[in-house]
Parts: C-alpha cells; structure tokens; sequence
C-alpha cells in the first residue's frame, strides 16, 4: 500500500484562511489535524471542536499533545500588535489543561499567506499540575473540583499570574520578554522564537518582521526608483517648449507618470522605514 504523503504544519497553516484564526492538534508520532469548530463567532479567535479533539484524544489511547494555533492581523490586534506571543487566555488554558504538553503559536501574514514564524512554549517535568484535564473532565466536574481546597487554589493562583502577564500584554509599553520570563520561571515552562526564512523577531520580542538585510535592500530599491523617477520628471518637463504640440503632449504625460511612480515608490520607501 502506497504510503500517503505527510504534510507540515507550515503547509497545513499555510493553506488556510489569513483571514481568520485557526486551532489544530497534534499527538506525538502523528499528522497534524484542524480542530476548528464550524460555529465563527469571531475572526480573530479560533473555537475548538470539542467533540472532533476529544475523539483524537481517545484514538491516540489519551496522550498528551500539542495545540497549534494562528495569530493573525486585525483591527482589534493592530492597536496592539503581539501577533506572534501568547494572549492572557492563551496561557492561562494551557497552565490549566493537562492534557496539553506544548502550545504553538503561529503568526500567519495575510497579506503573503506566508507563516512568518513560530512561538513555541512547552512544559517540563516540574511544571506543576493542576489536575484538570480539557478532555477528560466536564465542566461540572471541573466546577465540583473547586470545592477542594487545594485544587481551587492551584487555579486561583494560575489566573493571578497569567492576569499579571496580561498586564505587560496589553501595555503598548510593557515588556513582554519580562513577562514571559517570570511566568516561564513561576510554571517551569520552556519557551523559543523560531522565525520563518527571511524572517527576524523584531526588538519587542512580540512580533515577527522581515529580516532587516532584506528590508534594507527592498527600501534602498525603491529609494533609488523613486529619487530616478524624480529626477527624470524633471529633465522633461524641464524641457518642454511651445514649439511642438505633440512632442508637448507626450513629454508632460512621460513627465507625469514619472511623478506618480516616484511619489508612489517614495510612499512605500516610507511606510516601510516607519514600520519597523
């Protein structure tokens, strides 16, 4: 039998919407699969199929696994750009389920379709437990288990922190290395960057941006290509006289687009030297 061909998780990401946020799951040895619930109630948040994951969880005999999902571009995040670390519910599920051994982060570039790189966090052999599994326990057990005082204080405690680590999340100034370093030190847990090709994590350590030798050589270009169409408007329209008609006409068209393509490459010149 003809083995079938597996697939990474870039080309899976890759191929979907980047329009919207995208949940998958993965068990160790096996493919990566999309838990995504048919139900949208927000582009910018994936939903699991709890039903579809449980079922995996069990064909897999209930090990523990990698939750792989995409952060994308949108009005809400823009304010606020840290597209490629981990929200305050982010963490706070993953502290709390069990189940879960590593969680990835996808930053996926709506405007390349492109994954522009990868934040993975895992937890280690003291990361302590909080005795709740996603999977295994329903939310009535989940509930009865808070009358235990140390179980209710296991949770008490992971939502202070991650509420903590919220706070340098949604300050534009806050220090998110800070952040995840003290709450990475609190849980025991193990967290890399890990950029896409041609791809750097930028200074703030919360996004994912286009290495800078590249960026360098795209803006240096379209320098060039504006400062020329400048410079050529003007030797034409510099030029013109009232003798020729038609020679006029066609200088002043040369002439005009010259300035839109400068004017135009210069805007992009810019946008990109502000950008990052």
């Amino acid at each position: 039998m003809r083995r079938r061909k597996r697939i990474s998780p870039k080309e899976v990401i890759e191929a979907s919407n980047p329009e919207r946020e995208h949940g998958y799951i993965k068990f160790p040895g096996g493919r990566i699969e999309s838990v995504d619930s048919s139900e949208i109630r927000s582009q910018t948040t994936s939903y699991c199929d709890k039903e579809k994951t449980r079922r995996l969880w069990e064909e897999s005999g209930r090990k523990r696994y990698t939750d792989i999902h995409t952060h994308v571009r949108d009005g809400k995040r823009e304010k606020n750009p840290r597209y490629a670390v981990p929200s305050e519910p982010d963490l706070r599920g993953f502290l709390m389920n069990d189940d879960e051994k590593s969680m990835v982060i996808a930053q996926h570039d709506k405007d390349t379709r492109k994954v522009a790189g990868y934040f993975i966090v895992r937890k280690t052999k003291r990361t302590p437990k909080s005795g709740y599994s996603f999977l295994g326990n329903t939310q009535q057990e989940h509930r009865e288990k808070l009358h235990d005082e140390e179980y209710e204080k296991r949770f008490s405690e992971i939502v202070r922190a991650t509420r903590q680590y919220e706070k340098a999340y949604l300050d534009k100034n806050g220090n998110i290395t800070e952040a995840l370093t003290k709450i990475a030190g609190k849980y025991d847990l193990q967290y890399k960057y890990l950029p896409a090709e041609n791809y750097q994590v930028n200074n703030k350590k919360d996004k994912f941006v286009l290495r800078r030798s590249l960026e360098g050589k795209v803006e240096r270009a379209l320098g060039i290509i504006s400062l020329t169409g400048f410079l050529f408007s003007i030797l034409f329209l510099s030029g013109i006289t009232g003798n020729v008609i038609g020679a006029t006409e066609t200088k002043s068209l040369i002439g005009l687009i010259s300035i839109l393509i400068g004017l135009t490459t210069g805007g992009i010149y810019l946008y990109l030297k502000k950008k990052h």
